[in-house]
């Protein structure tokens, strides 16, 4: 596609200047949340000490962002262009204020034991504060840094809870409350492998290095057998951006007409010819290793497409966007409707959840301005690393059109903050442009002055 994506080892990163060793830390810490939350909880337990592993991880996080915004602030410059995150956050958590003043028949699920503010909100580990997290980078070669070695420690944890589920039959998992919780699927963890598998494919398809397709095929191994099968969704986006994105970067027409000629041939053969035999055969490999899991229960069902009920919900949640008016329900309005005949309360849906809870006025205008921000990105971005981080971000986030809530999920917060700092980038790119053609321009205009002012003479 171009030059090789760069990318720091560990040794480079232990030769950081402090603040940006910190920032590594807090990265670490947070999109690797959960791996310390295991380790922490062992430990703990070990020493017979209960109840503290929120409150240690919090105040790491607290801690570090201290030192960090300290830093910052000693270079007022600089620390002014870290607030630039805040705008986002004030109108959060407005809104969220807002809605505890005008709707205290909500309180039940503000302070809900698995989705309460406290658990959601209150706490720095979680998906809300990954805009701020990103935000901290100055640079997008040590963002992409952070997230290929969080990505790597993560994926090891993922193959470690991986095996210990073909070992025992099922999933362990804590629910928002802290509940030990015994599953024979689980549902987020292909979501999460989903930003390893994507992630080290990227790098694959720009650097082919063998290691990097090992990584990636590792993480779609676990996505298929961890029992979710919208991840697959997640990964197919991330394909088609990727081609496209080499496709605009082809600059022979036969290069392109390849280019098409290849993607169109895998589709027809994998979509319309292959697709079952390739399934078929794959299932019947793994049913032969007394390996199952809940995607493949559906693929021998034909069952893969089924909506698991949020047909329903959307029905709902069409409804609460008719009579929610022009400023909707409110922070938490779909949970309060939607809560008592499903537990988990939001639409699955992002553009659902944004219209219900802002209406169709605010929220629509919400969502135009985050589609002009993406596309801007899409069509506008030239540059291999930043598109990666783009793609990987954006293809995880469309787990947002099939589950989960935007509140909670980090990538969606994270993707908001890739946008913020190319957008910084391009914007400052543009205006060197101008500046360059301007003085351009005024070095032709000035010998053409010159000459005429002579002849006057």
């Amino acid at each position: 596609m171009g030059k090789k994506i760069q990318y720091d080892s560990l040794r480079d990163i232990l030769h950081y200047r402090a603040l940006d060793r910190a920032i590594f830390l807090i990265s670490l810490f947070y999109i690797c949340d959960e791996m310390f939350d295991a380790v922490l909880r062992r430990v703990f337990s070990m020493v017979g000490v209960r109840g503290i592993v929120v409150i240690t991880e919090n105040t790491v996080l607290i801690l570090l962002l201290l030192y960090v915004y300290c830093t910052f602030f000693l270079n007022r410059r600089q620390g002014l262009r870290k607030l630039r995150v805040w705008p986002v956050y004030v109108f959060a958590i407005a809104s969220i204020l807002l809605s505890l003043w005008l709707h205290p028949e909500y309180s039940d699920w503000f302070h809900h034991k698995e989705y309460g503010l406290d658990i959601w909100f209150l706490q720095l580990r979680r998906g809300f504060f990954g805009l701020l997290i990103v935000g901290l980078f100055s640079d997008k070669r040590k963002l992409l840094t952070s997230v290929v070695w969080t990505s790597r420690f993560n994926l090891v944890y993922y193959l470690v809870r991986f095996f210990n589920f073909l070992q025992r039959g099922y999933w362990y998992a804590y629910s928002g409350s802290g509940e030990l919780l015994k599953t024979d699927y689980n549902l987020n963890l292909g979501y999460l492998i989903a930003f390893v598998c994507i992630l080290f494919f990227g790098l694959y398809l720009f650097n082919r290095k063998l290691p990097d397709l090992i990584w990636s095929l590792t993480a779609f191994v676990i996505i298929l057998l961890a029992g979710s099968r919208g991840p697959m969704i997640c990964l197919a986006a991330a394909f088609l951006l990727f081609e496209i994105y080499r496709f605009t970067r082809i600059r022979t027409p036969s290069g392109k007409l390849l280019a098409l000629f290849a993607v169109g041939m895998v589709v027809l053969i994998v979509v319309i010819i292959g697709l079952p035999v390739i399934s078929m055969g794959f299932i019947r490999l793994l049913s032969s290793l007394n390996i199952d899991s809940r995607t493949v229960e559906k693929l021998l069902a034909g069952e893969i497409m089924n909506d698991s009920g949020r047909s329903n919900i959307y029905e709902i949640s069409r409804n609460m966007i008719r009579n929610g008016g022009p400023f909707g329900y409110g922070f938490y309005g779909d949970r309060y409707v939607i809560g008592r005949t499903w537990h988990y309360g939001y639409p699955h849906s992002i553009f659902y959840e944004i219209l219900i809870e802002y209406g169709f006025l605010l929220g629509g205008a919400i969502i135009a301005v985050f589609s002009f921000f993406l596309l801007r990105m899409l069509f506008r971005c030239r540059d291999d690393c930043w598109m990666l981080l783009f793609i990987v971000f954006f293809s995880s986030s469309i787990k947002l059109m099939l589950s989960d809530s935007f509140w909670y999920f980090w990538p969606f917060w994270g993707l908001l903050g890739v946008l913020g700092l190319w957008s910084k980038e391009y914007r400052r790119t543009v205006a060197e442009k101008r500046q360059r053609g301007s003085i351009g321009i005024h070095r032709e205009i000035r010998p053409l002055l010159s000459e005429s002012s002579n002849e006057q003479i």
